[in-house]
């Protein structure tokens, strides 16, 4: 029996790689044969999978960090020349202590910085991953870091962050630099939010990066303000993907960048769709199986595309939201299992060893069920 282990990274917790290792262990112990595939669908943990699979090397670069301090980051130079960047390495929620997180002061710039080392690294095909942002700026941190000229009323720069979009009078894009005109840009998301309205950036995704609802409404008042007096986000305004990160997503379609759904790129990029053709079993999974993960996560593409192929998938996770089973079942997965074997709070459930130690458990349990004999 042939299994394909293809689990997404427990953020904050475990990366793909390690995880689909561990229950390759384990199932190998019962002489079951392991393919072994990092997930990734562009948010916390992609270009380390890319690098991971071997089809990437890692290159470090110093940016400036989404609350204006100068960090040690870096991004994935594939085989083929291409650069990935993900913003979750640059201005990522997990990245600021839990008493700093406000989107009011949070910055994109640092992703326009990574862009630019990447095209004075040679790279001429940039892709940007828009998962797991602190920032709510509408990408303007990045466009002024491209060389954007973004000014108030008395033609002076404006400050950083989303409480800076009330004083921007005047956007200018031909000031660009010309070297990102020189490039194919793409970006890859797993969100499908316009830039605003009920289920836009800022009312959707404002929340979790600690915008309070006042603060939301003034920030959302802005950005409609901006589509107004600037054609080109106008444009992009309602596209599907627009309002990922922030509002990073229209900013980058008004780079005439090309956007993807963040799953589907990565499964084309590392083949994943040819093993689960070769495999008898898919294990999948991610942290927690939620609403979320019904909106386009990658283990709901796995489990989609195992399902045409009459494929059983185990989807596997920290946390499962139970009163949405059946609309997992729906989407392919056969089966749903916690890693956790008994009570735990939230602080010991995420601990490194404690999900590496949970993550073998269960699958020694599913190395069981998958080598029980047959009659």
């Amino acid at each position: 029996m042939k299994i394909l282990a293809a689990v997404d990274s427990f953020k904050g917790s475990i990366s793909s790689s390690e995880i689909n290792g561990i229950i390759a262990k384990e199932l190998e112990i019962k002489n079951l044969e392991v393919i072994q595939k990092p997930l990734a669908d562009g948010g916390e943990g992609t270009i380390d999978a890319l690098i991971d699979s071997g089809v990437a090397e890692k290159i470090d670069c110093m940016v400036i960090g989404s609350l204006g301090e100068k960090i040690k980051s870096y991004y994935a130079l594939m085989n083929n020349g291409t650069a990935v960047i993900e913003i979750a390495q640059i201005c990522g929620l997990p990245m600021i202590p839990e008493n700093k997180r406000n989107p009011m002061h949070t910055t994109t710039y640092g992703v326009g910085e990574a862009i630019i080392h990447a095209i004075n690294h040679g790279s001429d095909n940039v892709v940007i991953t828009l998962g797991g942002s602190a920032t709510n700026d509408l990408g303007m941190g990045m466009l002024q870091a491209l060389g954007v000229t973004i000014t108030d009323e008395s033609d002076q720069p404006v400050l950083l962050g989303a409480a800076a979009l009330k004083d921007i009078a005047h956007i200018d894009f031909s000031t660009c630099f010309t070297a990102i005109q020189n490039i194919s840009l793409s970006v890859i998301t797993d969100v499908q939010n316009p830039l605003f309205g009920q289920n836009g950036a800022t009312f959707i995704f404002g929340p979790q990066k600690g915008i309070t609802p006042e603060d939301a409404v003034q920030v959302e008042e802005q950005i409609k303000r901006l589509c107004t007096i600037t054609p080109i986000l106008e444009k992009y305004q309602d596209t599907p993907g627009a309002g990922a990160a922030g509002g990073l997503g229209a900013a980058c379609l008004a780079l005439e960048a090309q956007i993807f759904d963040g799953a589907d790129w990565f499964m084309e990029t590392l083949q994943v769709k040819e093993a689960i053709r070769q495999a008898d079993v898919v294990i999948t999974g991610e942290g927690k199986l939620d609403s979320q993960t019904l909106s386009g996560k990658a283990p709901i593409s796995i489990a989609n595309y195992a399902n045409n192929l009459n494929k059983p998938v185990i989807a596997i996770a920290g946390s499962i939201d139970s009163s949405l089973l059946t609309r997992f079942y729906e989407s392919g997965i056969s089966v749903c299992l916690s890693v956790i074997p008994g009570v735990q709070t939230l602080e010991q459930a995420m601990e490194r060893s404690q999900v590496q130690n949970n993550i073998s458990y269960i699958s020694q349990q599913i190395a069981t069920f998958l080598s029980w004999p047959k009659k």
